[in-house]
């Protein structure tokens, strides 16, 4: 909502501790900066990260033309 970047966070989650992400300026400046108080597993944030990567990064054309274009210099 803000710009500002995620924030890694922890908190106790039964008898583990759990890891989010949250926003870094509701977390630290709190609500008059930012109202986003949503937080998420960073599992699940890294996961769909990871897959963005995989699907539209890591394509064999995109590999290849970048590895054709690296050999050229």
């Amino acid at each position: 909502m803000c710009g500002a970047s995620f924030y890694p966070t922890s908190r106790s989650h039964g008898r583990e501790r759990a890891f989010f992400y949250a926003c870094s300026a509701y977390h630290k400046r709190g609500t008059a900066v930012c109202g986003n108080s949503l937080s998420m597993r960073i599992e699940r944030v890294d996961d769909a990260v990871l897959q963005t990567l995989g699907g539209d990064v890591l394509r064999s054309a995109v590999v290849m033309a970048f590895s054709m274009e690296s050999l050229r210099r």
